[in-house]
């Protein structure tokens, strides 16, 4: 949002609600990504499972109107690489909603270049992909097996 456009108490409500919503998800997500990665880590090659690697993808599309998605937020997580938390990522730039920005508003909000745009969202869907990774020697599958 431009600095000399008019921040209405109606866009400050919701950006607030929008945020609580995000920072709602996100706790929700984190906390399901790890303990999608707790099990994960068991299967690895080297705990004595069938996995090389693995990764945990999360993708946020915000939808509007005739337009499905606007804006996609996509994050890869690593093993053991999945943080989250209660830190204000508000910018100075940001309308101040009476409550710590989440990273994930920062992210829609600053990353995205959406401006008022963010006030047309009509909904906003959340998915957990997984992607595993498996190696096989082919000698050794094919002369030993």
């Amino acid at each position: 949002m431009k600095p000399e456009e008019e921040i209405t108490q109606h866009k400050i409500d919701f950006l607030r609600c929008m945020n609580q919503l995000l920072v709602r998800k996100e706790k929700e997500l984190y906390k399901r990504c790890k303990l999608l990665n707790k099990s994960y880590r068991n299967r690895l090659v080297q705990n004595g499972g069938d996995l090389n690697d693995y990764e945990i993808d999360l993708v946020i599309q915000y939808n509007i109107t005739g337009c499905h998605p606007k804006y996609i937020y996509h994050r890869s997580f690593a093993k053991g690489e999945i943080g989250g938390g209660d830190i204000d990522y508000k910018e100075k730039s940001f309308p101040e909603i009476g409550e710590p920005w989440g990273y994930l508003m920062h992210a829609l909000y600053e990353h995205t270049g959406i401006g008022n745009t963010i006030f047309k969202i009509t909904d906003i869907e959340f998915e957990l992909l997984i992607r595993e990774q498996q190696r096989v020697k082919v000698i050794e599958q094919i002369c030993f097996s």
